[in-house]
């Protein structure tokens, strides 16, 4: 799931998650985002070391929504040691 992701195709992934399900996180695309899906927040924090887009370590601070955070990572360094 993307982003951009049509909103039918979020309520197919979604639909048959109990209603009381208020937050999901996914991964694996290394896309960081928030968006709200059918009532939803949808967060995906990115990649530390494989990220989609901009450079560095991406992650996601929780908390009442989702605060999306970058911080600058060296991967050259990484592989050296």
């Amino acid at each position: 799931m993307l982003v951009d992701s049509r909103l039918d195709r979020w309520l197919e992934i979604l639909g048959e998650l109990p209603g009381d399900v208020r937050s999901v996180m996914l991964g694996h695309t290394h896309m960081p985002f928030v968006r709200l899906a059918h009532g939803r927040i949808v967060i995906n924090p990115g990649s530390v070391s494989m990220p989609y887009g901009l450079t560095g370590a991406h992650r996601t601070l929780p908390g009442p929504g989702a605060e999306l955070r970058t911080t600058h990572f060296d991967i050259g360094a990484a592989v050296a040691q």
